[in-house]
């Protein structure tokens, strides 16, 4: 059964915090791919967009902080209850099939869906171009993250390692 990308795929995104890597929030992934890590990206296939087939998928995870202030926590929350549908629409476009995140405290956990094969920095830069207020919403997402301990200095989202995993068939 091939599943396909509709117009009206549900571009989740950071509906519990993130900051939003949707329209691109530069993200660090894994270059390589080996055994079973799901969670690394493969460069190929960059041209996958809304209409687009694709019968398998694949998932990348990335965590990142958020400032510890209440008050902010709180802003940063009900952006996210209010996704500007130009940041929705750019996810789309660019072939996204789910963004969705998690909280905890003030770690932050983005699960993205894209098709296998397809190239997450390139989905990231089509989806930021698609529109200036994208690349706006990223500046404002921005100023709420800070990068997990053992981050690069400035580093935000970064891709987290899948080291198990279980499929009940």
């Amino acid at each position: 059964m091939k599943t396909v990308i509709q117009k009206g795929v549900y571009g989740l995104l950071l509906i519990t915090g993130l900051g939003l890597m949707a329209c691109n929030q530069r993200t660090n992934t894994a270059k390589e791919k080996s055994g079973k890590d799901s969670s690394a990206q493969l460069t190929i296939n960059t041209s996958i967009r809304e209409g687009t087939q694709a019968t398998k998928w694949e998932q990348h995870v990335f965590v990142v902080n958020i400032v510890p202030d209440s008050a902010r926590l709180a802003k940063y929350l009900s952006y996210h209850q209010h996704i500007w549908p130009e940041v929705e629409a750019g996810f789309k476009k660019a072939g996204y099939k789910e963004i969705s995140v998690s909280r905890f405290k003030n770690l932050l956990v983005m699960t993205v869906i894209i098709p296998q094969g397809a190239n997450l920095d390139s989905m990231s830069k089509i989806a930021e171009a698609s529109n200036p207020k994208c690349a706006e919403w990223n500046r404002l997402m921005d100023q709420f993250q800070r990068g997990v301990s053992g981050t690069a200095p400035g580093q935000k989202w970064v891709e987290a390692k899948q080291f198990y995993h279980f499929e009940n068939k």
